[in-house]
């Protein structure tokens, strides 16, 4: 039985040491590239007012967050339990390796709601995968724009009609959910280097079926919008502060890139993947590399602060004590799938 876990073991092994890669490599590209007695004379520039309610604009981003992932569990899971375990899952994001974060927050919910593994896991799946739907649709629409593209890609009443598509797209897809399935195993299910594949896709699409109600559906989307949109406003915010010339264009363009850039393997506390997306995000805007590296500092501070902050509240909320039954482990969760699809953290 132990040798059955052994592969998913090295695995994560090799993910925490190409994370720790990844991070020491970003990590010494910022300490050697820029000029740091300017970026701490741009950090002087900060004023604590717009951090303040950059901050506060967080904080009700990840309210809302929860209030999507409530919709997706049911409306019979009670909303404190989500949020304060989702508080606890982005603390132990920032504290542990292999983004153990989504999996302790599937604990954390099934110890204070009693919410099933399955649900919860695919619950955390369904979710990621639209934000990364999302931010990659912002980042292909403000594309042109921001890189001087096609005149005709620039124009917002071409993105509505994709949007509009977008969106009748996937309402069919969840309507045929049981078809595609069914298909899938005809033509796949004989073979078994595919049943783990098909193994997950069962899960994820147990994971929508709550969505077939266009209700649930929108509802779900409307949170997910909301809460993205105020994490714009926040970015929104700290861009002012350096760059008075920034727009809300800037801010959504900055968030997508930067959270999709957080995808990237890193060290605990995302150290150097916030940095590296914020200053791509910002490269093609023109502005000042070491006030774009202190803009990120910054934010990366509001992040962990509020984070942290929350989360050890959730903690407390939770009743959690790091024992070996609490641990996250094979024992906890069956399947190892929450870490595979964690795009979209908001940075």
């Amino acid at each position: 039985m132990r040798t059955s876990h052994m592969p998913s073991r090295h695995s994560s092994q090799r993910r925490f040491l190409l994370g720790l890669l990844v991070s020491g490599g970003l990590v010494a590209w910022l300490a050697l590239s820029f000029d740091w007695s300017q970026v701490w004379a741009a950090m002087a520039q900060t004023r604590i007012g717009p951090v303040l309610l950059a901050a506060a604009l967080f904080s009700l981003a990840l309210v809302t967050r929860a209030r999507a992932w409530q919709v997706l569990l049911g409306e019979g899971v009670p909303f404190p339990p989500v949020f304060w375990s989702l508080m606890v899952g982005f603390l132990f994001t920032t504290l542990l390796p292999f983004r153990l974060g989504e999996a302790v927050r599937v604990v954390a919910l099934r110890k204070t709601a009693d919410v099933p593994w399955s649900l919860g896991i695919s619950s955390v799946l369904v979710s990621r995968l639209v934000d990364a739907m999302l931010l990659a649709f912002v980042v292909l629409a403000l594309a042109p724009t921001v890189l001087q593209g096609p005149a005709l890609l620039q124009q917002p009443l071409v993105w509505m009609l994709v949007a509009g598509l977008a969106l009748l797209v996937v309402g069919w897809g969840l309507r045929q959910r049981e078809r595609m399935r069914a298909w899938l195993h005809r033509r796949m299910g004989t073979r078994s280097r595919w049943r783990p594949w098909l193994q997950r896709f069962d899960g994820l699409m147990q994971a929508l079926s709550p969505l077939e109600d266009p209700g649930t559906w929108w509802r779900f989307l409307g949170w997910k919008v909301l809460t993205w949109s105020l994490i714009a406003l926040e970015h929104y915010l700290l861009l002012r502060i350096w760059f008075p010339q920034a727009t809300l264009l800037w801010a959504y363009w900055v968030v997508a890139v930067a959270s999709l850039g957080v995808a990237l393997p890193s060290a605990p506390g995302h150290v150097g993947t916030v940095q590296a997306g914020m200053l791509a995000a910002l490269w093609p805007l023109g502005v000042d590399p070491n006030q774009a590296l202190a803009l990120s500092l910054v934010k990366h501070g509001v992040y962990l602060g509020v984070t942290t902050v929350l989360g050890f509240m959730g903690l407390f909320y939770t009743g959690w004590t790091w024992t070996a039954q609490d641990g996250v482990g094979e024992r906890q969760i069956p399947e190892e799938r929450t870490s595979q699809i964690s795009p979209a953290d908001p940075v």
